[in-house]
């Protein structure tokens, strides 16, 4: 019952912010089917310039997570081959764009991590790294644009880089703080007396999850500097997929915006995402609304085509006997 009421939940705020989006568009040009007109304009005018580059980042992020996952996996002592776990990535975007979550994706990479390392809490603790690594490294992207937005205007528009620079470095002190088993559970033993349960549940799997490669720092700095590269390439996915519609926000400033967008995708509750996409680009990248709208049909059907090639390897791939997958000496 209570995947149920999540789904309609989210199904719910997605159709909120679709339908809501609809009305801006007809109240703007006289009625929907004359804002439906627009829209498919929109696309008439699109440039495949860009849109085709957009699509293909889409595997140059594959790749990024598929190293990223190797590195994690090396710290436990598992030297998986590159091809294997990207195919498990593509597999995953079959389920996370089939399923009306993106917990579908995580649970295949999750049963394939058991079966590479052969226990399941750290092979969960590999998915729990990646999320956090890939929370900091956009943070670390939104500092980078809005300093250098404050430098190229002289000040007068950088908002408030030191906020961010401030969270980061908390960031970065919790990661240093609760990669320390001896310390981390002192702080969560603490903490338990003042948070919710919930927070401080998240706190302690985040902290069991860090703690495995408290002797491998060398793996953790890499995985953060791979969720970087990975985080902007989804970054310049959104900005092509922008100026394939004629829309051109400035680079800079998109970089400022654009991490919210990716957060936000990550931690609303929508269906796969939908809606979320149309919100932020018209709210907060101040695209019009059938242009915004554009937007997520595009991202959706560039999503969708990926799970379908995903869903191909998940029913034509055969598990090799593991020759492919050995222990580091």
């Amino acid at each position: 019952m209570k995947k149920i009421l999540s789904l309609i939940f989210r199904l719910s705020v997605s159709l909120l912010i679709i339908g809501y989006t609809l009305k801006l568009i007809s109240d703007k040009y006289g009625g929907l089917g004359n804002g439906m007109d627009h829209f498919i304009s929109v696309f008439s005018n699109a440039s495949f310039v860009w849109i085709i580059p957009a699509f293909t980042l889409h595997f140059i992020g594959m790749g990024l997570m598929s190293l990223r996952w190797r590195t994690l996996l090396l710290a436990q002592g598992v030297n998986a081959g590159f091809g294997k776990l990207y195919s498990f990535n593509l597999m995953a975007a079959f389920f996370n764009n089939f399923l009306p979550s993106t917990i579908g994706g995580d649970l295949i990479k999750a049963v394939e991590s058991k079966r590479i390392v052969g226990d399941h809490t750290r092979s969960v603790m590999v998915i729990v790294i990646e999320r956090l690594t890939g929370l900091l490294a956009l943070a670390v992207i939104a500092l980078f644009a809005f300093v250098a937005k404050g430098t190229g205007s002289g000040g007068d528009e950088s908002g408030s880089p030191e906020i961010f620079a401030l969270l980061i470095a908390f960031g970065i002190v919790m990661i240093a703080v609760l990669s320390h088993p001896k310390i981390s559970g002192k702080v969560i033993g603490i903490l338990k007396k003042i948070l919710p349960s919930k927070i401080t549940g998240i706190l302690e799997r985040g902290a069991n999850a860090i703690s495995v490669y408290y002797n491998y720092p060398r793996h953790l700095f890499i995985a953060i500097f791979i969720s970087i590269l990975f985080q902007f390439n989804m970054v310049m996915y959104y900005y092509f997929i922008s100026l394939g519609l004629g829309m051109n926000p400035g680079l800079i400033d998109f970089m400022t915006k654009a991490p919210m967008l990716i957060f936000l995708l990550m931690t609303v509750p929508s269906v796969n995402g939908i809606g979320v996409r149309t919100a932020v680009f018209g709210g907060l990248m101040r695209f019009p609304a059938a242009t915004a709208l554009a937007v997520e049909a595009v991202d959706i059907g560039m999503r969708m085509c990926l799970g379908l090639l995903g869903g191909i390897v998940f029913l034509v791939y055969r598990r090799s006997s593991g020759q492919d997958v050995t222990e580091k000496e």
